[in-house]
């Protein structure tokens, strides 16, 4: 499908807004759905959506069947960090709880300097499919990961 070169801004911008305005509801949805079902199930769950979702970013070419793919991709990238910082937060000494999310909450903001460049990168050097085929890759290992080591 070909796209008119004057709306690939708008369009660009909508779709990577689908992900930041589904990551804020989704978070408070996981956050009463982890305390049915467990933190544990909780990341693994959202792991292998954020994974899945991750894969078909490699092989969609149309713009437009993007939209549910990003929507589901905020539903269970949204989960992660809050299910994460919980699981620090429960388990750190209360007098070192401040300090710790400090760290856990510097991280994630080098994380979203250090993703974006290597992505970027890796998508002119390879290829943007298999750069988000290897992403993709990577959250479901997270999901084993986190069914392996995680205790409710």
């Amino acid at each position: 499908m070909e796209i008119n070169q004057n709306y690939l801004p708008t369009i660009t911008g909508a779709l990577y807004s689908i992900v930041g305005v589904f990551s804020v509801f989704s978070a408070y949805w996981w956050g009463k759905r982890s305390e049915k079902i467990g933190l544990k199930k909780s990341v693994v769950i959202a792991s292998i959506i954020t994974g899945l979702m991750y894969l078909l970013h490699s092989v969609i070419i149309n713009p437009y069947y993007l939209i549910p793919v990003r929507t589901l991709l905020g539903f269970g990238y949204g989960a992660l960090m809050p299910l994460l910082f919980t699981r620090i937060s429960n388990n750190v000494a209360k007098e070192r709880r401040g300090g710790v999310m400090g760290v856990g909450s510097s991280f994630q903001v080098m994380g979203n300097l250090i993703g974006p460049l290597f992505g970027g990168y890796a998508g002119a050097v390879i290829g943007f499919p298999f750069s988000f085929a290897i992403t993709g890759a990577i959250f479901l290992v997270i999901s084993i990961g986190a069914f392996f080591n995680l205790n409710d």
